[in-house]
């Protein structure tokens, strides 16, 4: 799962376990243990979520995923006593990309936080990441879409599903770029003649201008930098 296998059949094939129930068992020890959590769409029903080979198997436990990430991964170099090399050319380069998924958990509990003052512009009924197929962009297609698999950072479905908060995060050294934003608004298009649907979007070094100025004058559009996240906690 370190390594960015999280599916069960994946998670076994990379484990050398040839049967799935097996797997299935260790995982949900971990899962008890509060090292691995179950992830799935949050569109899905509670039935679809007994299927142990749906959804996502993700390491929750920081330490854990550092240490079988970086350690564990270079553990003859670790051992070999090569401790500055592993760390300045193994780990410092990957460092920033291993805190995305960390950056992820602070903008959903920043959301759930939003939710608490009544500082959204609904009040969901679910919250979590989507997976699915639905529209994306294609400059190839007549329409300029066309439906693929894809995953939505973070959704928030309204009492009755009439209202969508679709949110995505970027951690990364540069803005969020205004084709990026325009790829949030492609998915789940279809829904669009029934739903009112909202943007959040999450960005470690801010956002483009045409970002920016569009949402000047929209009342759909939420931006989020770093900065304002951290002063929110610091003030909570």
């Amino acid at each position: 799962m370190a390594l960015g296998n999280t599916r069960l059949n994946d998670i076994s094939q990379k484990s050398l376990i040839e049967d799935t129930s097996k797997t299935s068992v260790y995982l949900k020890n971990l899962i008890e243990l509060g090292i691995v959590a179950h992830e799935f769409s949050v569109d899905i029903g509670m039935k679809e979520r007994a299927n142990t080979h749906r959804g996502l198997y993700r390491l929750t436990d920081n330490f854990f995923r550092f240490w079988y990430t970086f350690g564990f991964a270079n553990l003859s170099q670790l051992e070999d006593g090569d401790v500055d090399g592993v760390y300045e050319y193994l780990i410092d380069p990957a460092l920033h990309e291993f805190a995305s998924l960390v950056f992820e958990n602070v903008c959903k509990e920043f959301v759930r936080e939003l939710q608490k003052e009544n500082a959204l512009p609904f009040r969901y009924s679910k919250m979590g990441r989507w997976m699915g197929k639905t529209t994306v962009r294609d400059k190839n297609a007549k329409s300029g879409l066309r439906l693929a698999e894809t995953e939505i950072d973070l959704l928030g479905i309204g009492i009755g599903g009439k209202e969508y908060l679709v949110g995505e995060f970027k951690f990364k050294h540069s803005p969020f770029d205004y084709s990026e934003y325009l790829d949030t608004l492609a998915k789940l298009t279809p829904l669009k003649e029934k739903t009112k649907f909202y943007y959040a979007l999450f960005s470690e070094s801010g956002f483009d201008k045409k970002i920016i100025a569009e949402a000047e004058t929209s009342d759909t559009l939420y931006l989020y930098n770093l900065e304002t996240i951290v002063n929110y906690k610091k003030q909570h």
